[in-house]
């Protein structure tokens, strides 16, 4: 069955259940690129199933294992790409086979690799500054014996929190813009901000919900159902193939909600900017 977008902006509620709308239409369209990313998102949980060795949180950027892991990071977002290069020719009725979304997407990775590393350069930059302020704040001070040092280094985190999340979304349809709407580097990073501007927190609520939703998902399926799946990657403890096996198809489907999400939402902030 077709998918008609939005015509006029929508509330959020009306937001979300378009976007359950064109994932469920597209889903059958696009599950072979969300298989094989969730088979490639896994691979760590497989390597940790097959040595039982915990994988490092914190690697050396220069091993093999950083390498390994950054590939992983490149594969996902290629086919994270090729599912909503698919899912907006399923809007625009257009048909394409699945090699020519996978070319798509390696043509468009390199614009959105480098407009990611600007993205995430600014998050270090925050790190960066609430590290410089926590040494001044602290200097010749023992947080355990001052608790105004405490409450502002606590103080300042949070900040950091609170604008490391604003810039996130902020900038979180750069990607989108870049593929679907042909947009540079710099022109789809502005562009994501200006759509974003005054629909922060519109945003930010339907972004975050699929998220939501997966998690809880995974709660009642863990804790309700007593089946043995593993939130954490990193956790060795008790993981088996069957608990495997089931997360990534678990996540295979769920994978194009979050990617339906960001194209109804840019048609919504789209609709919005032109309206208004």
């Amino acid at each position: 069955m077709p998918f008609t977008p939005a015509m006029q902006p929508e509330t959020i509620g009306q937001q979300l259940l378009r976007s359950v709308k064109l994932y469920a239409k597209s889903l059958l369209h696009v599950f072979e690129f969300a298989l094989i990313l969730s088979i490639i998102a896994f691979v760590p949980r497989m390597i940790t199933l097959v040595t039982n060795q915990r994988i490092p949180l914190t690697l050396s950027p220069f091993t093999l294992q950083t390498l390994g892991l950054l590939l992983i990071d490149i594969g996902t977002l290629i086919f994270f790409i090729a599912i909503l290069w698919r899912m907006r020719c399923f809007i625009a009725h257009v048909q394409e086979t699945l090699w020519s979304d996978i070319k798509r997407a390696f043509r468009k990775i390199p614009q959105i690799l480098v407009a990611s590393l600007i993205l995430g350069f600014s998050l270090l930059l925050i790190n960066f500054v609430t590290y410089g302020v926590n040494l001044l704040i602290t200097q010749d001070t023992l947080l355990t014996q001052n608790s105004f040092a405490r409450l502002a280094v606590f103080v300042v985190f949070f900040f950091q929190f609170i604008a490391a999340v604003y810039i996130y979304f902020l900038f979180c349809f750069y990607l989108p813009l870049i593929l679907t709407e042909n947009k540079s580097i710099v022109s789809s990073l502005k562009q994501s901000a200006v759509l974003v501007w005054k629909n922060w927190w519109r945003t930010f609520c339907v972004q975050v919900f699929p998220w939501f939703c997966y998690l809880i998902a995974l709660f009642i399926i863990k804790h309700v159902l007593d089946f043995h799946l593993h939130i954490y990657f990193t956790d060795p403890r008790n993981i088996t193939v069957s608990s495997t096996a089931m997360h990534i198809i678990i996540f295979a489907l769920f994978i194009p909600w979050p990617a339906a999400t960001l194209l109804v939402q840019l048609r919504d902030l789209e609709l919005r900017k032109n309206l208004y």
